[in-house]
């Protein structure tokens, strides 16, 4: 809400970068950092890393932007509540009110209490027996998956002292420009090369150092099924 009384916590956008490669993570984590670096982003007075849940995206948080504010992107902890909630109700006004429950705790930065009441779901479960394995759409499975995301990223999940901060708490303006890009690169009538990805040259260095890298990060296609790994800095 942006008027007098409530007024918008929300950080303003300046501008958006994208650096794109088929490299694995460790390159692309000093990419990442180049462009973060040329850019200025290691200056400023507040910084934030943003990412899903993925391992890989806070291996290279903590390599390179070890400064930064790391947060779990809100969309993605709403996903997997409301896969939750499906998970153990069938009625949806049941389904939609447990959803605002959890939802605002983990807006609150009470993921320790959702993360206890999916806990109480789960111990009404029948138990998972000895060699079994529940398929991906089990409430077992569904519950075990939730639990185990909050609990790896509950100390990302601060959303109320991020938000009293001025940082942002969602990706959307990252995942928009995304998918401006993908639009004009993985159009129906474009095909792919197999064209190796940019990596930095033997010069590179890291973004500690006082001189600014003397490469810049690429961008290449590769044959389906291989896709690319991106990111908005």
């Amino acid at each position: 809400v942006g008027d007098d009384k409530w007024p918008a916590w929300q950080a303003e956008t300046l501008f958006r970068t994208c650096v794109s490669s088929l490299a694995g993570s460790e390159t692309f984590g000093q990419m990442m950092a180049a462009e973060a670096d040329q850019r200025g982003f290691y200056k400023a007075d507040k910084q934030a890393f943003l990412a899903d849940g993925l391992a890989y995206n806070w291996t290279i948080q903590k390599c390179w932007f070890p400064t930064f504010t790391a947060i779990v992107d809100f969309v993605h902890v709403v996903e997997y509540i409301y896969t939750a909630c499906k998970a153990i109700h069938n009625d949806v006004a049941a389904r939609w009110q447990l959803y605002l429950v959890w939802t605002r705790a983990c807006w609150q930065g009470r993921v320790a209490d959702v993360i206890k009441d999916l806990q109480q779901w789960q111990a009404r479960l029948d138990p998972v027996a000895e060699g079994e394995s529940p398929p991906d759409d089990d409430p077992r499975s569904i519950l075990r998956s939730t639990v185990r995301y909050l609990t790896n990223n509950a100390h990302r999940m601060d959303y109320a002292h991020y938000r009293r901060d001025g940082l942002p708490v969602t990706s959307s303006q990252a995942e928009s420009l995304v998918k401006q890009i993908s639009k004009r690169v993985k159009g129906t009538e474009k095909f792919s090369t197999t064209a190796s990805p940019v990596r930095p040259s033997s010069n590179s260095v890291p973004p500690s150092s006082a001189t600014t890298p003397a490469w810049k990060p690429g961008f290449a296609l590769a044959p389906y099924p291989h896709s690319l790994q991106g990111a908005t800095v």
